[in-house]
């Protein structure tokens, strides 16, 4: 028998063994989404979302070696962008939020962690409301919200309390960290969106309007608002010698549809921070 057909009867007994062992525990392994790509690895020790061995979208799985798998006792699964965060902290979709009693909405899931064992930052959720307003008073100088790159920006919570510290009249900050939902569970803190979580928001555009829509009809008697074709600030602001820009979206391009997500991405830019423009507050449950 030749070194290479060798290699390739060991390859594929390693290989078959581990998918059984996965078939007998009913899952461990690697979870890979949609696009990913796992080449030439050894996996050991490591945990899936469901299946033998290997779980998740359309990936490329080449030339690996998965042992060692273990099943995953709990694991939160099902939320998506547009589903709604509920007075009792529950999330539902919208289908099962139509069939509850009690019509109790405080916010819209726009973004959803791909860690499925993260504790802390699991989803962002959007309130019901948004306003126009203005940043804050211009010349205020931050030392750690300016960003390069203001999508890669996800400090909200601090960011909003250094704005409200340099800045106590700044109208969006203020807007956002006073906001209240009717009937919100206690520890939930809103804040100003940071810069990746505003695109964020653009990206999950289409769920989020849905919901946002069929809950004016559900709710009402209750201030419902979707997201407008406009400018939304974000909390980050512009990292130049002044320091007196923040940076929007413009959810309103004109060539929003043709762009997609990367023209969104582009579509970031820095304006004084005198300006009126619309802001939404968020939490980080």
């Amino acid at each position: 028998m030749s070194r290479l057909l060798v290699y390739m009867v060991l390859w594929f007994g390693l290989f078959s063994g581990v998918r059984s062992w996965g078939q007998t525990i009913e899952g461990g392994g690697v979870y890979l989404e949609t696009g990913a790509r796992m080449i030439n690895s050894l996996v050991t020790g490591n945990k899936a979302k469901e299946g033998y061995g290997i779980a998740g979208g359309d990936a490329v799985l080449l030339n690996c070696t998965v042992c060692r798998n273990f099943s995953v006792r709990e694991l939160r699964s099902g939320v998506q962008p547009g589903d709604i965060f509920c007075a009792n902290g529950e999330i539902v979709d919208l289908t099962a939020y139509e069939s509850r009693t009690e019509k109790d909405a405080i916010g819209v899931v726009f973004w959803v962690n791909s860690d499925a064992f993260i504790l802390q930052g699991r989803f962002y959720v959007m309130a019901l409301e948004e306003a126009l307003k203005a940043w804050g008073t211009k010349g205020v100088r931050l030392n750690g919200t300016y960003r390069d790159n203001p999508l890669q920006d996800t400090a909200c919570y601090s960011v909003t309390a250094e704005i409200l510290e340099k800045d106590p009249a700044s109208e969006a900050a203020v807007y956002c960290s006073n906001y209240r939902a009717e009937g919100e569970p206690a520890g939930v803190r809103w804040c100003f969106p940071a810069g990746y979580q505003v695109m964020a928001m653009y990206v999950a555009w289409p769920a989020v309007d849905k919901t946002l829509r069929a809950l004016k009809v559900l709710n009402p008697d209750r201030v419902i608002m979707p997201l407008e074709e406009d400018v939304y600030w974000c909390a980050t602001t512009n990292q130049d010698v002044k320091n007196e820009d923040a940076w929007v979206i413009n959810f309103g391009h004109p060539d929003r549809d043709s762009y997609g997500t990367a023209g969104a991405v582009q579509r970031g830019e820095s304006t004084t921070r005198d300006k009126q423009f619309r802001v939404r507050p968020i939490f980080v449950y």
